[in-house]
């Protein structure tokens, strides 16, 4: 009996997950999950769910992206790139997204009125906040990981929901897969859709989040 990598055993307990549960689905088998969920994350689940509770998650959509900024197909073309026949048309954009989950611990002497942010990334699989740095580079990990896909293999079953979902663990490698709060909130609300409210900004406002001097 082969025992699933703890990628696969996570993104299968994920996609447990009902989206919108109903108070009987969180009776039933949801509640067995859940619990599972803070057996293997015992620091970080109950913060994730208070994160969701106080709906402290904002995602941010960029909007109105000027069309000559977008590389379209035509542009692919000519540097003999693979062309996605699933890809928009030329012309179109697609929805940037990030996502900025706001500090619960007290604002500081020197932080704004809105208090700290912290910047998600569930594709690449990463937060700026301090515990994600420690939770990817343990102390005496000498910047190695335990195997795993190195050769940019994708472990079966890690695909969440519909397919256009991230996966537990995005695009990091091996098989051990960091995690912090903010990142286990943004990846819960999603599934479950509820505790994320939606911004829509636009480019200048997203670069000033992306270099971290906020909106």
């Amino acid at each position: 009996m082969t025992l699933p990598t703890p990628r696969a055993l996570l993104t299968t307990l994920l996609t447990t997950l009902p989206s919108s549960p109903t108070p009987s689905a969180l009776l039933s088998t949801t509640k067995t999950h859940l619990l599972t969920f803070h057996v293997l994350f015992p620091n970080e689940f109950l913060p994730a769910l208070d994160i969701i509770d106080r709906k402290l998650i904002t995602r941010l959509v960029l909007s109105n992206v000027p069309t000559e900024q977008v590389t379209t197909t035509e542009e692919l073309t000519a540097v003999n790139e693979p062309i996605d026949p699933d890809a928009a048309a030329p012309g179109t954009t697609s929805a940037v997204t990030a996502y900025l989950v706001r500090s619960t611990q007290p604002s500081g002497r020197f932080t704004d009125a809105f208090g700290a942010h912290y910047r998600v990334e569930p594709v690449a699989w990463n937060c700026t906040c301090p515990a994600f740095a420690f939770s990817a580079f343990p102390a005496g990990g000498f910047g190695t990981d335990e195997g795993g896909t190195d050769d940019g293999e994708v472990d079966e079953g890690e695909n969440i929901g519909d397919g256009d979902s991230v996966k537990f663990g995005g695009l990091s490698r091996g098989q051990r897969v960091p995690i912090c709060k903010h990142l286990l909130a943004v990846v819960l609300a999603e599934r479950m859709g509820q505790g994320v409210e939606e911004k829509i900004v636009g480019v200048e406002e997203m670069a000033g989040w992306a270099a971290g001097w906020g909106g």
